[in-house]
């Protein structure tokens, strides 16, 4: 089955504010996911609190 960058969407959306390059980061590693055929339930994605962490 072809993985989408789709599939690597969660219940729960980031509340960084608008225009937040973490938006950016956060779609690269789900298109590298995609390249490298790495499925939703092989990873866990984990951030702290604020767009510092």
């Amino acid at each position: 089955m072809m993985l989408t960058r789709r599939d690597f969407e969660g219940r729960e959306r980031p509340t960084w504010c608008q225009g937040c390059g973490n938006f950016a980061i956060l779609n690269a590693i789900k298109m590298a996911l995609v390249e490298q055929d790495i499925a939703p339930h092989q990873i866990v994605m984990v951030s702290g609190i604020g767009c510092g962490s």
